[in-house]
């Protein structure tokens, strides 16, 4: 339990980082148009489903939970950005189904991530191919 709850923190920083980022580098692309506040809704969506697809593909550890860990970074990147829009401005069903999305993009995220194993060294490599062609004593 430890380790996927780690993981879920650290998709979390992920996805609050990435959002934070994201929303300073698409302000200063959209100040740039002469009417920025039409660009407001199309970048803000973009750093939110963006953020949460990153934040849900780095939850992933060696665990093997892909699902969960992505959920749970959803959940709770929803969570946050629900509990914003609450306080900034009123809830609706638009927001809701944004809520959701972001839930569906991480785990889309999670579940877009190889799963972590470890490999072996390049010296057992040569080791296994030796021994499978004759060649190891």
């Amino acid at each position: 339990m430890k380790p996927l709850f780690f993981n879920a923190v650290k998709g979390l920083a992920i996805f609050a980082l990435c959002s934070v980022s994201l929303i300073f580098i698409l302000c200063f692309i959209a100040i740039q148009f002469d009417d920025p506040e039409q660009l407001v809704l199309i970048f803000s969506n973009i750093a939110l489903f963006l953020s949460a697809f990153l934040g849900g593909r780095f939850s992933v550890g060696k665990n093997g939970k892909k699902f969960i860990s992505g959920l749970i970074v959803g959940i709770f990147g929803a969570l946050i950005i629900l509990l914003l829009s609450l306080i900034l401005s009123s809830f609706d069903a638009v927001s809701f189904l944004r809520m959701a999305l972001t839930v569906l993009v991480s785990v889309l995220g999670a579940l877009s991530k190889k799963s972590v194993e470890k490999q072996p060294s390049s010296a057992k490599k040569r080791k296994n191919i030796a021994k499978r062609y004759g060649a190891y004593r």
